[in-house]
């Protein structure tokens, strides 16, 4: 009896904490963000993407590579839009030497945030591992032109310090 008492205390406090989360986090605002205006399917297909992304980030802090891959590319199936999840994938690619794959998550990630600097040094970077220079030289210039205190740039490619971030 006792067990069963707490069991259904416990069970009543996790609803109870559902439901006021439910509340905090309203649906018209995840919807609006997310560009959906109270649209409930493409809201559910939203928030479907996130949980994966959630899980692709759980399994990276335990290095478990392949199954957060995993996580990334169900979130992108849903929604090919989400950025966080072409950036995962690409640090992720990067990290099992699958470059060319990277590469391509990033291209994306930079389509949908031209602005990042951090995303086109990160690209920068793939293409110079690769011997692509001029393609690793085209993504340090702009990094450096969006943002230039970007000191990653200069530091770990020399040579890159004389480029002109204006250009």
């Amino acid at each position: 009896s006792r067990g069963t008492d707490h069991a259904s205390s416990h069970e009543r406090r996790v609803r109870k904490t559902r439901a006021s989360i439910a509340k905090a986090v309203s649906r018209q605002t995840v919807a609006a963000r997310a560009g959906f205006a109270n649209n409930r399917t493409a809201m559910a297909g939203f928030l479907a993407a996130r949980s994966h992304c959630w899980r692709a980030h759980f399994y990276t802090f335990f290095k478990r590579h392949r199954r957060a891959i995993q996580e990334f590319e169900h979130a992108l199936a849903i929604d090919p839009g989400m950025l966080d999840a072409w950036r995962g994938a690409g640090f992720l690619y990067a990290q099992e030497n699958e470059s060319g794959k990277a590469i391509t998550a990033l291209q994306a990630a930079v389509k949908l945030a031209p602005d990042d600097a951090d995303t086109r040094f990160n690209l920068g970077f793939l293409h110079h591992e690769r011997r692509e220079l001029d393609d690793a030289v085209t993504q340090f210039k702009e990094a450096l032109r969006l943002k230039p205190l970007l000191d990653r740039v200069v530091a770990n490619h020399p040579g890159v310090d004389t480029l002109s971030p204006s250009r």
